[in-house]
């Protein structure tokens, strides 16, 4: 596994983990898992030859 470290808008960023939240919860790496997903969606939007 590996850490990225990014720049994101503040309202996005609230918002995601916002939702994030709402779907995971309050558990640890809840964060992490909600971007897993995102990635992973976009990834499948863009590039539908990739195994993601």
């Amino acid at each position: 596994m590996k850490r990225l470290t990014v720049k994101i808008n503040d309202i996005i960023l609230n918002n995601f983990k916002e939702t994030a939240k709402e779907k995971f919860g309050n558990e640890k790496g809840s964060l992490s898992k909600a971007i897993d997903e995102a990635l992973r969606s976009w990834i499948k939007e863009h590039k539908t030859h990739l195994t993601v």
